[in-house]
């Protein structure tokens, strides 16, 4: 929402002198910050003609404090070395040249589908919030984490893990004050101060898996703060009837309990059986018991289900594909494409999209060929990465299996990954995950 109003806009002024003397202060106190307030991209404004966010603003003030200090600490350092340095870590700051080639491979087709995009103000407006800024903030956790030692390093990590949960925590305790309230969708969905349900599961699917991690310091009882933050942010997603988030949650939880039974093989057998058990419970009520949730199974199938509607976004988009196979049609220009295509298809069951409704296929249409390739090629090297017997830390590594499973699971159905909060914790956890070593 945009904030006009004269008090809006004192109270953001204030929060942001507020946080530039925490960023000065401690830059880690910064990071985290943004990390724990990921959701106030939703507070807008504009300067002069330009639109940001508080989130952006708060990622720049953090970059310039960071600024400030790579010139404190190197006076004599030409300009153009210090600038060589920041793009260094601006484009993900990770050691090896093959993930540096995807990641600029990536902004190779971006660049491009933006310059012949028809909607130049939106295109330009998702490249900035959507990849310069999460990989601006990324590069600067990258670089004051080389900074730190081993010890402090893990500490680091540890605060970034608890600060991504607790921000899922506190949205969702204000989500469920909006749900008893009364302020659902008239389908009966939270959707809290998200624009749709959907958009509000995706924000709680990875906060959720992180709150799997979560590792409070001073506190023995560590398992139970872990249930506590998953069971409340678990029950959200549930309130939103995201099929896509359950079932990204679900098969992430699957994956989880596979590699933990590999591990300790005692009670393989059991644990199966809760799991499936579990699953039942919780599936089975949404499905059919329920007469207004949207996961009833008959919503799911028949001409004016919602797999019939999916179905038609996504050929709808193949489509516009075929005809822009190489530089594809500019970010967030698909609403226009989708109703420009309409006469060669049946009578849409949903007019407004926005989106594909797909990882991939929004990849495609938004960054081009080059920009699918990039992402496939993101992929595979994380999950080679994942998978190595190397050195990392394991707790990290199975963080990440998890996001990515859940991604792309849930990226068949929704667009992942393509918004602000999301773009920065996957960038993050993905960038810090393949440049750690214990």
């Amino acid at each position: 929402m945009y904030v006009t109003t004269i008090l809006g806009l004192f109270l953001i002024i204030s929060w942001l002198v507020v946080f530039s003397i925490i960023a000065h202060r401690k830059l880690e106190y910064g990071i985290l910050a943004i990390l724990l307030l990921l959701p106030v991209y939703h507070f807008r404004l504009k300067i002069g003609w330009v639109p940001t966010t508080v989130l952006e603003l708060m990622i720049y003030i953090v970059a310039g404090e960071s600024l400030r200090q790579v010139f404190r600490e190197r006076p004599l350092t030409p300009l153009y070395e210090r600038i060589i340095n920041l793009a260094y870590s601006f484009l993900g700051g990770i050691e090896k040249r093959r993930s540096m080639f995807w990641a600029l491979l990536l902004w190779v087709g971006l660049l491009t589908s933006v310059a012949i995009s028809t909607d130049l103000s939106s295109s330009m407006g998702i490249l900035k919030a959507w990849f310069f800024d999460p990989m601006l903030f990324v590069g600067i956790v990258y670089w004051y984490f080389r900074k730190l030692d081993k010890d402090k390093r893990g500490q680091l990590l540890d605060n970034v893990i608890n600060a991504i949960a607790l921000s899922g925590l506190i949205t969702s305790i204000i989500a469920l004050a909006y749900y008893f309230t009364g302020n659902t969708t008239f389908d009966g969905r939270l959707a809290s101060f998200y624009d749709s349900p959907n958009q509000l599961a995706m924000f709680l699917e990875l906060t959720f898996l992180t709150a799997l991690f979560v590792s409070p310091r001073g506190y023995v009882a560590k398992k139970h703060i872990r249930i506590a933050f998953a069971l409340i942010i678990g029950i959200v997603i549930l309130l939103t009837q995201s099929t896509g988030a359950l079932l990204g949650v679900l098969g992430a939880l699957f994956v989880l309990i596979i590699i933990k039974t590999m591990v300790n093989k005692k009670y393989v057998i059991i644990k199966t059986i809760l799991f499936a058990s579990m699953a039942i419970a919780v599936l089975l009520p949404a499905l059919s018991l329920s007469p207004t949730t949207s996961l009833r199974i008959d919503k799911f199938f028949g001409e004016h289900s919602s797999v019939t509607s999916r179905t038609q976004i996504w050929r709808s988009a193949i489509t516009i594909g075929v005809d822009h196979p190489v530089l594809g049609i500019g970010p967030g220009t698909f609403q226009g494409h989708y109703l420009e295509y309409q006469k060669g298809f049946s009578p849409y069951l949903e007019w407004a999209a926005p989106h594909p409704h797909n990882l991939f296929l929004t990849t495609w249409l938004y960054a081009g060929f080059l920009g699918l390739v990039a992402i496939l090629g993101i992929l595979v090297v994380m999950v080679n990465r994942v998978s190595s017997n190397s050195n990392d830390n394991p707790r990290l590594k199975l963080l990440i299996l998890l996001v990515i499973m859940s991604s792309l699971i849930h990226g068949s159905v929704d667009t992942v990954f393509w918004s602000n909060e999301l773009s920065v914790i996957t960038t993050l956890l993905l960038t810090m995950g393949y440049s750690q070593r214990n």
